[in-house]
C-alpha cells in the first residue's frame, strides 16, 4: 500500500492539476497555465459578485460562420441584450482566438445597443477584445453611456493604442490592443484603476462626471451617436456593480479561455 500511495504521489506531483471553477487546468512552470483535453473553459461571474451584464460570443448557439448577428444575449440573466439593426449587424466568425468565435465589427457601420439601465457609479468591468485596423481616433471598442461613463476607444496612435475613459477626466493611453487582451477595470465615483492581461497598466485621473443616471451599453461606436465606430473582433464582456471577491481569478479564466497566457 506504502508503495502504491509513493507511486500516486510521485504522477501528481509530476502531472499536477489545479480545477478552476470546473475547469482542469495543467500547471506549466509555475506561472501560467494550459488548457488540456480541449477543455475551453467554464466561467461562473455570480461566485464573485453582482453581475448587471455579461455578453460572451462564445456561448451564442444560434450563429453560424458568417452569419449576421441581430442579438447578443446578456447571460447575467438580466436580460440587457445587445440588438442590431439589420444593416448594423456585426459579422459571427468562427475559430478566431483559441478556437473560439467572434463578433466581427466592421468599423463603417456594425454596432450593436442595449436599452439604458441605471448602472451607478462604481464598476468592475471585463473585456476581452482586439482592435482590428484604425478607423478614426476615438473609435469604440466598448462604451457605457455616451462619454460620461466607460468606454475603451482607438487613441490618435496606431491600431493598438488604446485610449481608456472613465467619467470626464482625463483619458488613459495604452497601446497593445491590436492583439486580443483580457482588460480590466474597477471604478468609483473618483478614481478608475486598469489592468491589461493581468499587469497594471495605470489610473485615470482627474475624475469627475461618472454617470448615475440611465445610459446604454454601445459595442463598437461612441454611446451618443455620430461616426467613430470600431473594427474589432468582440468575444466576451463582464460588468459587475461594486466590487469583486477576486479580480485575479476572473482574468486567470478569461486568460485560460482565450489563451492569452
Amino acid at each position: 500500500m506504502r508503495f502504491l500511495l509513493c507511486i500516486f504521489l510521485a504522477c501528481f506531483s509530476a502531472n499536477a492539476a489545479l480545477k478552476i471553477n470546473g475547469v482542469v487546468v495543467t500547471k506549466a512552470d509555475g506561472i501560467t497555465f494550459s488548457k488540456v483535453n480541449g477543455v475551453t473553459g467554464t466561467l461562473y461571474p455570480s461566485l464573485y459578485g453582482t453581475v448587471a451584464a455579461w455578453y460572451a460570443v462564445r456561448k451564442e448557439t444560434a450563429y453560424n460562420n458568417s452569419d449576421p448577428m441581430g442579438t447578443l444575449t446578456d447571460w447575467s440573466g438580466n436580460a440587457r441584450n445587445a440588438t442590431a439593426s439589420t444593416t448594423a449587424r456585426p459579422t459571427y466568425v468562427t475559430g478566431v482566438v483559441n478556437g473560439l468565435p467572434s463578433a466581427r465589427f466592421d468599423g463603417v457601420a456594425n454596432v450593436m445597443v442595449t436599452s439604458s439601465v441605471a448602472w451607478g457609479d462604481s464598476l468592475t468591468v471585463f473585456c476581452v477584445f482586439k482592435f482590428i485596423t484604425k478607423t478614426v481616433n476615438f473609435a469604440r471598442a466598448v462604451e457605457v453611456g455616451a462619454n460620461n461613463q466607460w468606454a475603451i476607444a482607438h487613441w490618435t496612435g496606431s491600431v493598438g493604442d488604446g485610449n481608456l475613459q472613465w467619467g470626464t477626466g482625463a483619458g488613459l493611453n495604452v497601446s497593445g490592443y491590436n492583439a486580443f487582451t483580457t482588460s480590466s477595470f474597477v471604478g468609483t465615483s473618483s478614481t478608475g484603476d486598469w489592468w491589461k492581461n493581468g499587469s497594471s497598466v495605470g489610473s485615470n485621473t482627474g475624475v469627475t462626471g461618472v454617470s448615475t443616471g440611465s445610459v446604454p451599453i454601445t459595442f463598437a461606436n461612441f454611446g451618443g451617436g455620430g461616426s467613430f465606430f470600431g473594427n474589432i473582433d468582440f468575444e466576451e464582456l463582464i460588468i459587475y456593480t461594486g466590487t469583486v471577491t477576486s479580480r485575479t481569478a476572473i482574468e486567470d479564466q478569461l486568460r485560460l479561455i482565450y489563451g492569452h497566457y
